[in-house]
């Protein structure tokens, strides 16, 4: 468990979210991860999290989906109003979240910058009992109940949300 793991599950911990701790082996890439938790077998959504600015560029977003094969351009477009960071924004983001960019997830939203961090949900992810969130290291997963996602951990962390039409 890294720094950041342990920062993570503490203010779950201390916010009273309830939560599972799965460990498994290090993985690299998305599908591995996937792979593991079917293994596990392991019964929640993995979900994808990509970041984008809006258009202005004064604001930070993080679209939440459930783990797809769609590609980041795809799932950006479900976004509205929505661009690409640049690599030096989104590797100044990842370094103040406190994570690689595989192992993005809103838990690493309690690290957040200065300013307001607007979180993407489509309205498919509502369909999902649980989730599943890398946990700022590659051999962490927690999983949190939506519910439990929705109305303990995102108000704790001060997250504002938006939600937004399916993406097929």
């Amino acid at each position: 468990m890294n720094e950041a793991s342990l920062l993570i599950q503490a203010f779950l911990m201390h916010n009273s979210v309830p939560f599972t701790r799965y460990c498994h082996p290090a993985w690299i890439e998305r599908s591995q991860w996937r792979t593991s938790l079917k293994k596990m077998n392991v019964t929640s959504t993995p979900v994808k999290s990509i970041l984008a600015s809006d258009r202005i560029g004064d604001k930070l977003l993080m679209g939440v989906f459930p783990e797809l094969d769609a590609d980041e351009h795809s799932l950006l477009r479900t976004m509205p109003s929505t661009v690409s960071l640049t690599a030096s924004q989104e590797q100044e983001t990842l370094a103040s979240l406190r994570c690689e960019k595989r192992l993005l997830s809103p838990l690493s939203l309690i690290f957040r910058m200065e300013g307001n961090i607007l979180l993407y949900i489509p309205e498919d992810l509502e369909l999902c009992e649980y989730l599943s969130f890398p946990c700022a290291d590659a051999t962490e997963t927690v999983v949190l109940a939506r519910l439990d996602f929705l109305g303990s951990f995102v108000p704790a962390a001060g997250i504002s949300v938006m939600h937004v039409q399916p993406y097929y």
